[in-house]
């Protein structure tokens, strides 16, 4: 991993590949591993590009706003940017999707097109589907009533479903085998962190200022997102597909929330058939079974 000092902030990233640039943003809670079929077949053809954003998520030291996430991004950008017809090409899953379209709004001239997987809309916890996992996040704003919550009946039976919308690695093996989820101290801790510090980052956004920025994109945008996604529905992707001037959509119908972990090889065919695409060519709406 290669490393990055960016306005008193690390990024360490994957940088593999020869080619256009094409960086992938994964999504909160997520890691770099996230991409890593997708980034490995598309490191073919293009260089790719992959940072690890944990720490601007969740360093125990410093909450960083959704804003101030987007602004150390944009000088992420610019290190890969040899002169000023250099474009880029991004994509990002959920919370990155989300980060991928507002650094459309911000540098225009920088970034070429850009997929979103799975994006997470503007005002994100109205969206959620599940009346349970909403709860769960909106417990979250207090941290002692969040981890009097995981140790409930309740709560362990919210992790399995959290387990099935994003692939979190320690709690995979035991929610496959529909156990319970047996919460030490330590995993509380995290929990209790990881939660509160997204409605903390929810609720201090101003996600208006964003809504209204994603009608003024001129690039290109492809949206991504599976049929059996259980965090947003599917009316919330195509409505937020409207709200960018030049959008096409992919269903992907057997795909979850994670649909580059979950359906690598569709993920690959499309991002490179969009990312390889000449302008004129960029009309690629399908539906993938």
């Amino acid at each position: 991993m290669k490393r990055a000092e960016i306005l008193s902030h690390t990024i360490s990233y994957r940088d593999i590949g020869e080619g256009p640039i094409i960086i992938l943003f994964h999504g909160y809670g997520g890691s770099t591993s996230d991409w890593n079929a997708v980034s490995d077949t598309l490191s073919k053809d293009f260089r790719v590009i992959t940072p690890n954003l944990s720490s601007l998520f969740l360093d125990p030291n410093r909450p960083m706003s959704f804003s101030q996430q987007v602004t150390i991004l944009k000088e992420f950008l610019q290190i890969f940017r040899k002169s000023k017809n250099d474009n880029i090409f991004l994509a990002g899953a959920s919370y990155g999707a989300a980060l991928v379209y507002a650094l459309l709004s911000e540098e225009p001239d920088l970034v070429d097109r850009a997929a979103l997987l799975s994006p997470m809309p503007p005002n994100p916890q109205d969206h959620i589907r599940n009346p349970l996992l909403k709860y769960f996040f909106k417990v979250g704003r207090i941290t002692p009533a969040l981890a009097l919550l995981l140790m409930s009946p309740i709560g362990k039976l919210t992790l399995p479903y959290i387990q099935n919308i994003f692939n979190v690695s320690w709690l995979q093996n035991r929610a496959r085998k529909n156990r319970l989820i047996a919460l030490n101290s330590k995993k509380i801790k995290m929990i209790t962190h990881v939660v509160h510090r997204f409605t903390w980052i929810s609720d201090t956004e101003d996600w208006s200022v964003w809504r209204a920025r994603i009608g003024f994109i001129k690039a290109p945008v492809h949206i991504l997102y599976g049929g059996r996604d259980n965090l947003f529905s599917e009316d919330t992707y195509t409505q937020l597909a409207k709200t960018f001037p030049q959008s096409d959509l992919t269903r992907i119908l057997h795909g979850g929330h994670l649909i580059s972990r979950e359906c690598s090889d569709e993920v690959i065919n499309v991002l490179s058939t969009f990312f390889k695409a000449s302008p004129q060519k960029l009309a690629i709406v399908k539906e993938i079974n």
